[in-house]
């Protein structure tokens, strides 16, 4: 069943939901700009092309490969300069992309222990974050050949005489044909989308390559330095068996690619890999599986039968149609009446508030909303930087260096999904976050920003003087959905206990830039709202 597309105007809640969803966080200012645009309007605003943003000048060691301890402080750099890309990425989706495929490909940095080599994947992945002539499929046969890859799942261990099968076996599981839905495994060696001599089969084609340690063996299509040929003797040039769920397909070593006595080449080994890629791809659990991956990550974590069956389904056949690319299937899904929840004349609102947001999601979009997005507003931005991804960490995400090679919970551990972000320390330093930002009062955050609370009022809501409208406002586009009119009069007596209305227009207009009362205030609710429980979805 094809997705129904929304054609009308977005208005001021669908646009919330569409950037909050597909952007780390807007700008009151953008949500009323996206308000008018039709979702395909939106959705071609947010794939736009940006510039790619260039590594510090400061990295006069990314050209040398320097593998473990000289390395981890480096790895902190690479992280911290992703937060920042992060943080001015504005409304486009693509370093939203960027993060996807980072939680699809994960990649622990301890393993990797060489920043440079993850600061190349992350290129990697914006290089095929947009429609183009590169696609997933590619970045998949790109992934295998990956230096950080290599390192992370000990690809450069695997040889002819001593098979590592890793790497294989996250290939087939996590990045291509997945484990299926609701598959109940009989056989140990039957996994029902594959087999364990598919695994066998996959890692005997990966042996031989090695971390390309120069950078000099760089791939034509994105300049990006891959793996490289270890010795001809460590690779298996035996023909390699799939299994009936691949149609028994038989991957040949390509003999016009030998070298003259008849060893395989870099170039050969390479075709198989190519080879196999085409053959995961053919299977249609692959399409389905990175669809699921999509629709749970933007807009809801449980698939039913019915979604599966059907938009699901949809999803994937958009994505074999156009040859795997990622953009048309986002188009597809966030443009649909499903997302909105607006199909057959629906108002339940059911995809409205259900996501937690991530550690991630929750801090830059306060940065972005309460208008911080600039190096010029931080004190020290690169050491501000790394106080975030510290706290972060705190919080339940530690960038690059998930809990296993599965990668984040909250993105694949079924049944709780997007609820691995809360516990009970996990919310206590959630809350933390806002409240470092926000403060108590007009000194420098733990951010190294100075956050002007008034002037944010001043500029960000129409009439600041009316409690009504001060409060409407806020509510409508800091939180996901409508709330109890219980709840409001809560957030309004924390902004101005139970005195009338009046007293609020007079303290606001009687402000002065250092009034330490309104500032106060102000603060105060803009805690209470960014800690409360309905702040935490999206």
């Amino acid at each position: 069943m094809a997705l129904e597309q929304m054609t009308s105007a977005l208005g001021v809640k669908n646009a919330k939901h569409l950037l909050q969803r597909a952007t780390f966080g807007p700008t009151k200012a953008e949500i009323d700009d996206f308000a008018a645009k039709t979702p395909a309007q939106a959705l071609s605003d947010l794939f736009q092309t940006q510039t790619e943003p260039t590594r510090p000048a400061s990295w006069n060691w990314y050209e040398v490969y320097a593998p473990g301890g000289t390395s981890f402080p480096r790895l902190t750099l690479v992280t911290r300069w992703w937060l920042g890309v992060m943080l001015k990425s504005g409304a486009n989706i693509r370093e939203k992309l960027v993060w996807l495929l980072h939680v699809h490909f994960t990649t622990q940095k301890a393993a990797v222990s060489e920043a440079t080599l993850l600061h190349q994947q992350n290129v990697l992945f914006r290089k095929l974050a947009y429609d183009g002539p590169l696609n997933v499929k590619d970045l998949t046969k790109k992934i295998c050949l990956d230096n950080a890859m290599m390192r992370f799942l000990n690809g450069n261990q695997n040889t002819k005489a001593r098979p590592q099968e890793n790497f294989a076996r996250e290939l087939l599981e996590l990045y291509t044909v997945g484990r299926g839905r609701n598959v109940v495994q009989t056989d140990p060696g039957d996994y029902k989308v594959f087999k364990q001599t598919d695994i066998e089969q996959t890692t005997l084609l990966m042996t031989g390559f090695k971390v390309n340690e120069k950078f000099d063996n760089l791939d034509p299509d994105t300049g990006l330095p891959r793996a490289e040929l270890r010795n001809h003797r460590q690779h298996n040039n035996d023909s390699k068996q799939f299994s009936n769920y691949f149609n028994n397909t038989t991957i040949t070593p390509d003999a016009t690619l030998f070298d003259t006595d008849g060893n395989p080449t870099e170039g050969s080994m390479r075709k198989e890999v190519d080879d196999l890629i085409e053959m995961l791809f053919q299977n249609t659990e692959t399409a389905m599986h990175m669809c699921r991956r999509i629709y749970r990550f933007f807009c809801h974590y449980n698939i039913t039968d019915d979604i599966d069956n059907n938009i699901i389904a949809d999803l994937a056949q958009t994505y074999k149609d156009n040859n795997f690319n990622l953009q048309p299937v986002i188009e597809n899904l966030l443009g649909s009446k499903h997302f909105y929840d607006s199909a057959n004349g629906s108002t339940n609102d059911d995809n409205y508030g259900v996501l937690i947001k991530s550690p991630l999601d929750l801090v830059l979009s306060a940065f972005r909303f309460l208008g911080v997005t600039q190096e010029s507003q931080f004190d020290d931005f690169e050491n501000n930087l790394d106080q975030l991804r510290s706290d972060l960490k705190n919080a339940g995400i530690d960038i690059y260096e998930p809990l296993d090679v599965a990668g984040y919970p909250a993105y694949h551990q079924d049944p709780i999904y997007n609820r691995a972000w809360i516990s009970s320390t996990l919310l206590a330093n959630r809350y933390d976050l806002v409240q470092e930002f926000i403060g108590t009062a007009m000194d420098m955050n733990d951010y190294g920003v100075t956050f002007d609370v008034i002037n944010f009022f001043e500029t960000t809501i129409s009439v600041p003087s009316d409690i009504n409208v001060l409060l409407d406002e806020l509510i409508t586009y800091l939180l996901p959905a409508e709330i109890s009119t219980e709840r409001r009069g809560y957030f309004r007596s924390v902004l101005n206990e139970d005195f009338p209305d009046a007293n609020w227009t007079t303290e606001w207009n009687n402000r002065t830039s250092t009034s330490s009362q309104v500032d106060a205030q102000l603060r105060k609710l803009l805690n209470a709202m960014m800690q409360s429980p309905e702040y935490q979805l999206f």
